[in-house]
């Protein structure tokens, strides 16, 4: 490859860099394809250092996130989300918003550990527990998602906090979650007795 061969690749992947973050930003899923077909990185940061795909989930652009998964997105980036000072991975996000789909394909890919931990010691079980997502819980649950892994000691919710108690009772979903993960529970301490 000659020197001018490389400059023009960065020359053209700088740009497209910047497109990519620009559509993600207004969700823009047409936009977004044209920038990876001019060779945009799906692991292209803002300034902030967050990661586009990142973003998309964020911002809840499941599409998008699909997209840039399926370009090569390195999904185990652990950025900042919600109150406080707690980290998460796109699979937890997933999670929390019930998207069994995404929670799919970022495992069927083997892009990540099902049981991958947020700054907190949350596993996304827990974060599919609190949101009351039966499809989600039962994805998880299908990879191998452990439900008897405890939070960490940090965590604001308690120490050893199991995503059975992350279930909020009050909300449709409650009753087929609990189940779901009380199956779990009792089919791991069966395999471990």
């Amino acid at each position: 490859m000659s020197p001018n061969t490389t400059i023009r690749s960065i020359s053209r992947t700088v740009p497209a860099n910047a497109a990519l973050l620009r559509a993600v930003q207004k969700k823009d899923m047409r936009a977004v394809c044209r920038a990876l077909d001019q060779g945009a990185n799906p692991n292209t940061r803002n300034g902030h250092g967050v990661p586009c795909f990142f973003a998309a989930a964020k911002r809840e652009c499941w599409a998008i996130l699909s997209v840039l998964i399926t370009a090569g997105a390195q999904v185990n980036y652990l950025g900042k989300w919600g109150w406080g000072t707690c980290t998460k991975t796109v699979l937890h996000l997933a999670a929390f918003y019930g998207r069994a789909d995404v929670i799919e394909q970022i495992l069927d890919a083997k892009k990540m550990d099902v049981n991958a931990r947020c700054g907190f010691g949350r596993t996304a079980l827990h974060e599919a527990a609190a949101g009351n997502s039966y499809p989600a819980v039962r994805a998880l649950l299908d990879h191998g998602a452990d439900p008897l892994l405890a939070s960490d000691p940090s965590c604001p919710d308690g120490p050893n906090y199991l995503p059975i108690k992350a279930i909020d009772k009050g909300r449709p979903g409650a009753h087929d979650v609990k189940t779901a993960l009380s199956w779990a529970k009792r089919d791991r301490l069966g395999d471990e007795a």
